[in-house]
């Protein structure tokens, strides 16, 4: 074994801006994570690797906060990726989990899974107003470089991105974009 992977919820490990409570005990969340680190890198030297995954809103959770919300499926709602608030929320809160777990590992990111990560989880993008405006490629490709450009970057993090989820005509365009390239 050469890793372990713990499931995590940013919202409860770094804050949450518009709603503190759903990140008030962040403090002592991030502390399992890095004492599994911790015992990980005494015992085998290795590392640990946080999936992300943003919390699965209520939808009139965002009710009053128009900008960050995003496609809706039934009683829950994404963030918007393609909102700058959630951008940079994304953006901190990895800084914060970071510098919270000295030795983390990294992240492994399911962008396509049973949560809604991002609008174009479920293929549904296009309802968004902004996100309907992006290929699918493109919004997860932003989540991807949101994650793996965070200011704490350069201290040996990996990103993983699991292709689960994905639609097959959306693949080749995702890995080009992934790449630098924009892909069919």
């Amino acid at each position: 074994m050469d890793g372990v992977w713990l499931q995590a919820v940013l919202t409860r490990l770094a804050p949450f801006p518009w709603d503190a409570r759903r990140s008030l005990h962040h403090g002592n969340a991030v502390e399992e994570p890095a004492a599994a680190v911790r015992a990980g890198a005494a015992a085998w030297g290795e590392r640990l690797s946080l999936p992300e995954r943003a919390a699965r809103l209520p939808g009139d959770f965002l009710r009053h906060e128009a900008e960050p919300k995003g496609v809706q499926e039934g009683e829950f709602a994404a963030l918007c990726t393609s909102a700058p608030e959630v951008r940079d929320y994304l953006a901190a809160a990895v800084e914060s989990i970071c510098r919270a777990v000295p030795g983390l590992g990294g992240f492994f990111t399911i962008t396509g899974s049973e949560n809604l990560t991002n609008c174009w989880s479920h293929g549904g993008g296009g309802a968004c107003p902004r996100c309907g405006k992006r290929a699918p490629a493109e919004s997860i490709r932003t989540q991807r470089e949101l994650l793996r450009r965070h200011p704490a970057g350069g201290n040996g993090q990996t990103l993983i991105v699991w292709d689960w989820g994905w639609h097959d005509d959306w693949v080749e365009s995702i890995i080009a974009r992934f790449h630098g390239r924009r892909g069919s």
